[in-house]
């Protein structure tokens, strides 16, 4: 939880420290836009490749790499910004593209990677009940949660000094938690997995399709919730000072749900996800009635609504793969494509009208949840039978 706290309290102390990054170099919106999507786009690939390395080799081996990765760029980029530096704005540019690929192509094995390893460590411990791999991935999730809203309260006092010092903070906690993961004591689970690949199964397809979807909403919803909200108030700062409210607000629910309730269902698939598919979908037709009390209700739904689906059905996913960390990270791929599709569908419909989006979002969760139902319905059969 550490591992995947840092990951969230990562990405949000560096959108806070854009504005001051600009003052400090002279890069304008754009390139600092550009070094910070660089890094990410990059998890497309990473997620998926890293999972597939976890099993071949080690799960520990893969995660010390990962928090590597994570601690040098930060540190790059703490140099990089500094007075020490001597550089100019053009070489500060290309030495933080060179520091977010560094990212990119590293530090995306740390979430995958703990995700299949504690996964590995649920599946030997038969005390934790049939559905411990979604309560063990919806604690993970949380923690990404937590983190993202600590990253601000650690970086806002820290750059009353300068940026260079937030980023170096970032880099000392990264190789703090790597000297943490070498300590750790190596258990069956981080013995090299099973070498073969196997071909993924419909099921998987179908669900992988799903998640891809969810992710859609929740990218359309993020990026178009500022725009949408300037028909409510005066100016675009107030518009904003909104958008962020409603955005922690949201995370705090969610992060509620996952360990109070998620955590501690026995079966998340009978109970949770018929629950999930109706707020989901109830959460985009409430975007039509266009008051401010039904934006925050619909995006609290849709927020939650994914973020049950999203331990359900990756953890359904991992109970028939043998290879873990190859599963996860091909649904941490899943998740990126949808996310980034999702903002270029709200920016394109946008041009037109808000209801172009809404009723494409409402139709993208109703695909969506006729897609996870006949997993729903297998699932209940299996366990009648075991019953």
């Amino acid at each position: 939880m550490l591992f995947a706290g840092l990951l969230g309290c990562g990405q949000t102390a560096l959108l806070i420290c854009l504005p001051a990054l600009s003052a400090n170099t002279g890069l304008n919106t754009a390139q600092l836009g550009a070094v910070v999507a660089l890094g990410s786009s990059i998890f497309l690939i990473g997620n998926p490749l890293w999972g597939y390395i976890s099993d071949r080799w080690s799960r520990k081996g893969t995660l010390v790499v990962g928090l590597l990765g994570y601690a040098s760029c930060f540190l790059i980029m703490a140099f990089a910004v500094s007075e020490l530096s001597g550089l100019d704005s053009g070489r500060i540019f290309l030495t933080l593209l060179s520091a977010r690929t560094i990212y990119g192509l590293t530090a995306s094995a740390i979430y995958p990677t703990i995700q299949a390893w504690t996964l590995d460590d649920i599946n030997q411990d038969e005390t934790l009940g049939t559905d411990g791999e979604a309560r063990a991935l919806t604690r993970l999730a949380a923690a990404v949660n937590v983190g993202r809203l600590l990253g601000p309260v650690v970086a806002a006092p820290a750059l009353i000094i300068g940026p260079s010092f937030v980023l170096l903070i970032f880099a000392l906690m990264a190789a703090l938690l790597t000297l943490l993961a070498i300590f750790i004591s190596a258990t069956q689970s981080d013995n090299r997995h099973t070498p073969d690949t196997p071909k993924p199964k419909m099921k998987n397809v179908r669900l992988m399709a799903a998640a891809a979807m969810v992710t859609t909403i929740l990218g359309a919803i993020q990026y178009s919730l500022g725009f949408l909200l300037m028909k409510h108030f005066n100016s675009a700062t107030q518009a904003g000072l909104a958008t962020a409210l409603i955005l922690v607000s949201t995370t705090l629910v969610v992060i509620a749900l996952q360990i109070r309730v998620l955590s501690r269902l026995a079966q998340l698939w009978p109970t949770a996800v018929p629950i999930a598919c109706f707020c989901l979908v109830a959460g985009c037709l409430l975007l039509f009635q266009g008051s401010l009390l039904s934006f925050f209700t619909a995006i609290v739904l849709i927020s939650c609504a994914a973020a049950t689906l999203a331990s359900a059905y990756q953890s359904e996913a991992t109970k028939s793969s043998s290879s873990r960390g190859r599963t996860v990270g091909m649904y941490g791929m899943a998740h990126a494509i949808g996310s980034s599709f999702g903002v270029w569908l709200s920016g394109w419909l946008l041009v037109k009208t808000d209801s172009a989006l809404f009723i494409a979002i409402t139709g993208i969760s109703i695909i969506a949840s006729l897609a996870l139902s006949p997993n729903y319905v297998f699932v209940r059969r299996r366990q009648a039978i075991s019953n």
